[in-house]
């Protein structure tokens, strides 16, 4: 196997080395397998996937399909034809040429194995030759979409992202966002590339935010605050470029990206967006993704406190949770986002003023099964409990210490749901003494030891804490 390796090359990323191979040792390591140990064709492909991964091989470069299944495959063919037409067509004719573009995008979007013809284009260096051929050409504006939408299925793979970034694509879609971008659907295409690009790829973020997509973020919230298509590409590209996703990156600007969305009056327009969305006319899937875009860009103090006691961000989650209580994946965006706000101790007290407790136990009581809603909502109460003695006694009464009690029993193996607990109880009990016995009779310490037993990694520091200032002096066991 080692005769293999020796087609292999250390890339250098910003954070790792990675170790990657030629398609051509793949191919090899296929054909012997098939050759020499009678292996059949998807047998060779899992065991070669198999052999290199253990050695430590980035295999995203690799298209893991045999040769010999590659050959006439319906995308593969457009692509030909496609590459063929750019470099022939007459420059004025530019209708078989959007043709084949939608085609390719078409195929590629219903195929069952589109991850593979993703890959098998950008082995054949597709992403490259498509930017080029916009770079050098004179493409009308309505040929530019088909191209968008080919690039945001093409940026699914980090190789394209990284292409993407050599070859100017951020400068290219954000002209065609400044001047060519005239409806709702066109805008909405600009921005699925940015978030498309802009996810797990830091340099990409930095290119646009350079760009001035805070710029054009604004302008997509102004001119179009409630078009579908417009709000979940923007907030996608609010996602991505305030997320430090990007795992070869030593260190991340999102941070700093988010300060840069704010200070472009960001969650101001997100809030508005918001409160227009109130009432009757309040569509679910649209408030989530505004909830968890001002999650994004709420980054520090400052921002939240403005976000709420200048703009109003509570007068417009709140009622979401009061007369929308049914719908879960709404109720969860909407509790991140107030866990997020409540980062500040004033946003803290208008929260408790505006009876968010009881509020949180209903919301636990009615969703005690899904675990989205018991997690962030007891999460919420630890944050406002935290280093607050008043709210946690006004929280701590046998009501909610049942409550907790009980969503741990049912949520034993999701860890996660245990952190937010052991949290909430560490938090309510640090300065409050007295309620010591009342957490006891609830049967805390079981739980709570038992969240350590099971999520060690999650549970251990915060469960030992709880246990600690319940007043046990054996707190480190489980």
């Amino acid at each position: 196997w080692h005769r293999r390796m020796s087609g292999a090359t250390r890339g250098v990323g910003e954070a790792t080395m990675e170790l990657k191979i030629t398609q051509d040792t793949f191919d090899q390591a296929v054909d012997e397998n098939r050759t020499e140990f009678d292996m059949d064709v998807e047998d060779a492909v899992r065991s070669a996937v198999e052999e290199f991964e253990a050695q430590g091989v980035d295999l995203s470069n690799v298209l893991c399909v045999a040769p010999s299944h590659r050959l006439g495959k319906k995308t593969w063919l457009t692509w030909k034809e496609l590459e063929r037409t750019m470099k022939t067509q007459p420059e004025q004719d530019q209708e078989a040429l959007e043709n084949l573009v939608q085609k390719l995008r078409e195929e590629i979007h219903s195929s069952t194995s589109r991850d593979e013809d993703i890959l098998q284009l950008t082995h054949d260096n597709a992403m490259d030759v498509l930017l080029n051929h916009w770079k050098t050409h004179d493409l009308h504006p309505h040929l530019k979409i088909p191209f968008l939408e080919l690039f945001a299925l093409l940026l699914a793979n980090k190789v394209n992202k990284e292409i993407f970034y050599r070859v100017s694509g951020a400068q290219l879609t954000l002209e065609f966002l400044k001047q060519e971008s005239n409806s709702p659907t066109e805008f909405a295409k600009g921005m699925l590339v940015a978030s498309a690009a802009s996810s797990k790829h830091e340099k990409n973020k930095g290119l646009f935010m350079d760009g001035e997509l805070s710029a054009m973020i604004v302008h997509g919230l102004q001119q179009y605050p409630c078009n579908d298509i417009v709000l979940q590409a923007t907030c996608a590209a609010i996602k991505a470029i305030t997320s430090a996703d990007d795992e070869n990156a030593i260190t991340s600007e999102s941070f700093k990206f988010a300060r840069d969305l704010a200070n472009a009056d960001v969650h101001i327009l997100l809030i508005k967006c918001m409160r227009s969305m109130q009432g009757i006319d309040l569509k679910p899937r649209q408030m989530e993704l505004l909830c968890h875009s001002l999650r994004q860009v709420c980054v520090n103090d400052e921002i939240c406190k403005a976000a709420v006691e200048e703009h109003g961000a509570l007068a417009v989650a709140l009622p979401v949770l009061q007369d929308d209580a049914d719908k879960a994946d709404l109720v969860t965006a909407c509790l991140k986002l107030l866990r997020q706000l409540a980062g500040s101790d004033q946003v803290k007290a208008r929260l408790v003023q505006d009876n968010i407790l009881d509020l949180l136990k209903e919301l636990v009581r009615m969703h005690a099964t899904h675990p989205l809603v018991p997690e962030f909502a007891i999460g919420l109460l630890a944050v406002l409990c935290l280093r607050n003695p008043e709210t946690a006694s006004a929280a701590t009464t046998e009501d909610m210490a049942g409550i907790i009690v009980e969503t741990m029993e049912l949520h034993s193996e999701n860890g996660r749901v245990q952190r937010s607990c052991c949290m909430a109880v560490r938090n309510m009990v640090v300065r409050n003494e007295d309620y010591r016995a009342m957490w006891l009779e609830a049967g805390i310490e079981s739980m709570l030891r038992q969240a350590k037993r099971k999520h060690g990694l999650l549970c251990e520091d915060v469960g030992s804490a709880a246990l600690r200032d319940l007043g046990f002096d054996d707190y480190n066991s489980t």
